[in-house]
């Protein structure tokens, strides 16, 4: 959900997010890298990457962790 204050105010902008692919896909420990401007949306980014979901990565055929993934969020009021 694009942030009603962003929104109200005509703000865009992006947040660059860091965390762990978990055994089973779901996503942990996400952290904010970096944001701009800071403060609009870096709470919509991480109400949203907590409900991604991924393909494990498998080891030997076993599904494994994988840390130090990093995605980038645009918030853009037209789209591009």
């Amino acid at each position: 959900m694009y942030p009603k204050a962003a929104y109200s105010r005509g703000v865009q902008g992006w947040v660059c997010y860091e965390f762990t692919i978990a055994p089973d896909g779901s996503v942990e420990d996400p952290a904010i890298v970096a944001s701009s401007p800071e403060g609009y949306f870096e709470q919509a980014g991480l109400t949203a990457i907590r409900q991604w979901k991924y393909p494990p990565l498998q080891q030997s055929g076993e599904p494994v962790g994988r840390p130090g993934v990093r995605v980038m969020l645009k918030f853009a009021l037209k789209p591009e």
